[in-house]
């Protein structure tokens, strides 16, 4: 091959990289563009093109060529077979009943501990401290073209596409897949994403004064994913008929169970609904004070009487700062529950178990 065919060479492979995946970058790949451009050419062998192709590669590779370091444009299929467990395809949404991630790792001394699910995605959360010494680590996954967890790994796309680094730069893979870190000007604050299956992502974001790196990483190459249910410490909530649950979340602080908070839709949208929750260490009894089933119960309403805050305390002896809230937060929601009384009694209903400490009985949604 002269160096006119060269540089032809070299020209066809900058134009294919840059529209090619990171899991697309493969000899093969390049070594059939090499192949149509000789052809082109000259009718010269295959061998030929594939020599001086895969060396290309090697220079391409070297000095920076093709993608840049942001998946903005990039987002394609996995590089490698799937972790055995994981699925290969990303789910289209999520049950907010179920887990589907299991921590295999997590570092020591993080005391408050959260989780959401709903159906675009599910976030695990761990924490210790505030302030500059606060530790934390915050795992992230969504089902198929999640566009929240998208956008918080471009942030302001055009403004990522600027800079080039809309995620952070390419690091060691995770699984076999492409991955890229982002580090904070501090320092302190990292995030390792990757694709766990075409289009969907799992993000790892770990603050530590000393190695978030390394927590991060570890964390992620120790993830399962496992589906098992989510349990609460709350008696059966028979939801009211055209209500369905779109959401879950459940937190600890210091060790202790703080709070569970579930939503409903009650509509065409996720927008129109309600929500209830069981709140401890935390200041309620707002609004005007009533009694529903002979418990203390206070009672906000705001706009035109279709959305309301309704608590009602006294939930149990085991737990006497906790009280039931239900949250009204649209017309639809306030006609699936019958109107103002009844959404009043609908968090009279709202009971804990025996001992809501002991999450060993706790019971699934």
């Amino acid at each position: 091959m002269n160096g006119t065919e060269e540089t032809l060479v070299r020209g066809m492979l900058h134009r294919a990289t840059a529209d090619l995946s990171p899991g697309e970058l493969t000899p093969d790949r390049l070594v059939a563009v090499g192949e149509r451009a000789v052809r082109r050419r000259r009718r010269r062998t295959v061998g030929s093109a594939a020599v001086t192709v895969l060396a290309l590669l090697g220079v391409t590779v070297l000095l920076g060529v093709g993608p840049a370091g942001s998946p903005a444009d990039r987002v394609g299929p996995p590089t490698a077979s799937p972790t055995p467990g994981w699925p290969t395809e990303a789910p289209t949404s999520f049950a907010p009943e179920r887990r589907v991630l299991r921590l295999g790792w997590q570092p020591d001394g993080l005391t408050d501990e959260g989780f959401s699910g709903r159906r675009s995605g599910q976030e695990i959360y761990l924490a210790s401290g505030t302030g500059p010494a606060a530790r934390q680590v915050v795992v992230k996954v969504g089902a198929r073209g999640n566009e929240d967890l998208l956008n918080l790994l471009l942030g302001q796309r055009e403004s990522s596409r600027e800079s080039g680094q809309a995620i952070g730069v390419p690091t060691d893979p995770v699984r076999g897949h492409d991955a890229w870190m982002y580090t904070s000007p501090s320092g302190y604050d990292v995030s390792l994403s990757w694709q766990y299956a075409p289009d969907g992502w799992v993000v790892v974001s770990a603050r530590d004064a000393e190695r978030p790196a390394e927590v991060a990483r570890r964390v992620a190459e120790e993830l399962r994913w496992e589906s098992t249910p989510v349990t609460v410490p709350l008696a059966p909530i028979p939801a009211p008929p055209g209500a369905q649950l779109r959401g879950v979340s459940v937190d600890f602080r210091s060790g202790r169970w703080n709070g569970v908070h579930l939503n409903y839709a009650a509509g065409a949208t996720d927008d129109d609904g309600f929500s209830v929750a069981v709140r401890r260490d935390r200041l309620g009894r707002r609004g005007t004070a009533t009694t529903e089933a002979g418990r203390s119960a206070w009672v906000v309403n705001l706009s035109d009487h279709s959305i309301g805050v309704y608590q009602v305390g006294e939930l149990s002896a085991a737990c006497s700062p906790c009280y039931a809230e239900a949250v009204v937060s649209s017309p639809g929601g306030l006609a699936v529950l019958g109107g103002r009384a009844a959404a009043l009694r609908f968090a009279a209903s709202v009971r804990l178990v025996d001992d809501p400490d002991d999450r060993k009985g706790w019971r699934p949604l």
